[in-house]
């Protein structure tokens, strides 16, 4: 689950609720203000667990829910779910989300408006994906997206929504996994290729890359990179465009602050354990979204920031992260389970 919010957050970590070597709950409170949502709460937790416990290969699955509901009577709920099975052979990962929230829209390409447009919108997000081992570390399998939205724009006189809709996605995913943990990975690679088609009130394609490197400097710092590139043809719906911002690409910019039919970006990250189970990081990232590849030219855009860690479950790996991003005139605050990429 994950929240980009304008001011500083109390947070209460009430780790190891149950947990033995095979299995991890744990969850917290959030506490949280924006202006587009006025003053929220919610909860976040986390359960990790092995299919098989005779499975010593397979990285132990993850499942994620939270929720949240502000004083504007607005609701999001989010539960994603990792699987790993079969001494790795097989993964598979499902997403629900359900949003009645409030957002910024701010155009796209370079047509901007500087503060941005709010509107408020009802969505339902279902992510579904299913990969098998096809050559050593290499993967291939299939997606389905279904995304159903009313958006409303608040300058609107009645409650019609001013976009409604609802798209289906399936697609082919290409793998290649050799990171040594799939929560804290401190060596290794990850390959993602994505292409997906689209049906609904207009159809478009979709194309993904995502390349993740990891390596060790010493027993203690890890350096990771990552490359994302995200491209759909000209009939996409505002909400299904390429965008950057928010807490996992580009932290530092309000999440869909820029928005395309094309978006490219870098980010590198330093990632330290300080204390026991504390740890720290400092990233930066480069980055922009066009209307087409040529257009992309410098100066690209630029974020930057760094955040602590709370190692929630030291034999997994799987950390507490607080993020503080800049780039775009003001501070974002990030809280989340799990690193960014």
């Amino acid at each position: 689950m994950k929240f980009s919010i304008t001011a500083l957050f109390f947070v209460f970590a009430a780790t190891c609720l149950a947990q033995d070597q095979k299995a991890t709950v744990f969850g917290f409170p959030l506490f949280y203000y924006t202006p587009e949502t006025g003053y929220g709460g919610g909860l976040v937790g986390a359960y990790s667990f092995y299919l098989n416990s005779n499975d010593s290969i397979s990285p132990p699955s993850l499942l994620q829910a939270g929720f949240s509901y502000t004083e504007n009577k607005q609701f999001t709920f989010y539960a994603p779910v990792q699987f790993f099975w079969d001494k790795r052979n097989w993964m598979a990962g499902v997403e629900v989300g359900i949003y009645d929230y409030s957002l910024l829209y701010f155009g796209e390409n370079e047509s901007q408006a500087a503060n941005g447009v709010s509107y408020d919108a009802e969505q339902v997000k279902l992510r579904g994906n299913i990969q098998r081992r096809i050559y050593k570390a290499w993967y291939a399998g299939f997606r389905l997206w279904y995304d159903r939205a009313s958006i409303f724009f608040q300058n609107t006189d009645n409650r019609e929504p001013t976009i409604g809709n609802s798209y289906y996605s399936p697609g082919l995913l290409i793998s290649h996994d050799r990171r040594d943990n799939v929560f804290y990975p401190s060596c290794g690679n990850l390959v993602e290729l994505v292409t997906q088609q689209n049906f609904g009130s207009s159809s478009f394609m979709r194309y993904r890359v995502d390349l993740r490197f990891y390596t060790p400097l010493t027993s203690k710092v890890i350096w990771a990179n990552q490359f994302f590139v995200d491209a759909v043809g000209n009939d996409a719906p505002f909400y299904l465009m390429p965008q950057l911002g928010g807490s996992k690409r580009f932290r530092g910019f309000y999440e869909g602050k820029l928005r395309a039919d094309n978006a490219v970006m870098f980010q590198t990250e330093l990632r330290g354990q300080i204390y026991r189970r504390w740890g720290a990081a400092l990233f930066t990232g480069l980055g922009n979204a066009e209307a087409t590849f040529a257009e992309f030219k410098a100066p690209m855009k630029i974020t930057y920031g760094g955040g602590v860690r709370f190692m929630a479950d030291r034999k997994k790996k799987l950390n507490l992260r607080l993020d503080v991003g800049a780039g775009d005139h003001k501070p974002l605050f990030y809280l989340s389970i799990g690193e960014a990429f």
